[in-house]
């Protein structure tokens, strides 16, 4: 008889786990083909995974429980590394100030930052609706904003708690509005809106006066440009956004002025490998179950966030990474990725049976 532990059934003997993608791996809004039978093989052999997704906007927990659902397997909450599940890391830098949140849905991005420790968040729904005169184009998105507000956070003098922070936990749904906000606490006086810095533009300063006055920190979780839906092609995901930004930015700045001050996580960066490795460590080592983990295979569909993040980690464990690519997402059979693979497959359940393969392993019945 096997143990349950967060989720697995364990056994002793796999020294190997699972980093899988969902959208275009396991799912286009629907399950794959094979993708449910081959997250419930994982599981009923107690073989570790961990969901790695640049998908976000709702908490780690109500995400497990939506893919518990979906493909009638446990996971928990630990199972899953969300794009912006690294801002745990630093919520704690950020305690008894104010952060704008952007991106999902409804007031979904604000449960999430709570969630993670963000003591006072503001979205954009608020400012619009607390001054409505700050985006002259809300028509269309007015009575959505005015369903989801909550007051704004005031400080002790009684004006609006200014912004110390701004994360984007998803994709922002309401792009003009939301570039305007950034845009506006990017060139003000210490995270204030309404407000302009006397330094910008002066060219005797770091970066040309811009960004040196006390304004927020800009922190991004999803560096993809497009990700793959029910649509024919790829749609635009978060990179794109934070490239508008840029572009935006550079517009009438001084030659050589940037955004700083601007992090970035969700894959291919090294923060969300280092998560989902942490995750999948302590899934095959909790209460002293297993051998440790010695190789994380990555399966995913876009080259240039899952396979190129898993051939560029460096694992501070000495864990070997490997890059499975399958053809059910953004790429296409037969054309050349970006970034090469370890190996190329159809799909998710073809995948892991060439790990098992691989790794000699008998599945037990």
């Amino acid at each position: 008889m096997s143990d349950t532990v967060a989720g697995h059934e364990q056994t002793p003997n796999t020294n190997f786990g699972f980093a899988i993608d969902v959208d275009g791996v396991l799912s286009k809004k629907t399950p794959l083909p094979h993708a449910m039978e081959t997250l419930q093989l994982l599981h009923s052999q107690g073989i570790p995974y961990c969901i790695l997704t640049n998908s976000g906007g709702v908490k780690d927990e109500d995400r497990a429980m939506a893919l518990s659902k979906q493909f009638n397997v446990p996971m928990s909450p630990e199972m899953v590394v969300q794009s912006h599940t690294p801002f745990l890391e630093v919520a704690g830098q950020y305690k008894g100030k104010c952060i704008l949140a952007l991106g999902g849905i409804a007031n979904k991005v604000r449960e999430v930052a709570r969630s993670y420790g963000f003591d006072h968040v503001v979205t954009s729904s608020d400012i619009l609706t607390s001054v409505p005169n700050v985006w002259p184009f809300a028509e269309a998105t007015e009575a959505y904003h005015r369903a989801n507000m909550q007051p704004l956070p005031m400080g002790p003098d009684g004006s609006p708690m200014p912004i110390s922070a701004i994360f984007i936990f998803a994709a922002p749904r309401d792009w003009g509005l939301d570039l305007q906000l950034i845009h506006d606490l990017l060139l003000s006086q210490g995270g204030r809106l309404g407000t302009r810095s006397a330094f910008n533009g002066n060219t005797t300063l770091p970066n040309n006066g811009f960004q040196q006055d006390g304004q927020p920190n800009i922190f991004f979780c999803n560096p993809d440009l497009e990700w793959a839906t029910r649509y024919c092609e790829p749609r635009f995901a978060q990179g794109t956004f934070k490239s508008a930004l840029e572009g935006i930015w550079a517009s009438d700045k001084p030659l050589g002025t940037r955004i700083i001050n601007i992090y970035q996580c969700g894959k291919p960066t090294t923060e969300s490998y280092t998560c989902a490795e942490r995750r999948l460590t302590l899934l095959q080592m909790k209460d002293g179950r297993g051998e440790p983990l010695q190789r994380v295979y990555m399966i995913g569909d876009n080259p240039a966030s899952d396979i190129q993040g898993a051939n560029n980690y460096k694992s501070p464990r000495g864990i070997a990474w490997y890059s499975l690519l399958v053809a059910t997402g953004v790429w296409e059979k037969g054309t050349t990725p970006e970034f090469t693979p370890t190996h190329s497959l159809d799909n998710v359940q073809d995948a892991v049976n060439f790990v098992l393969e691989r790794e000699k392993y008998i599945i037990r019945e």
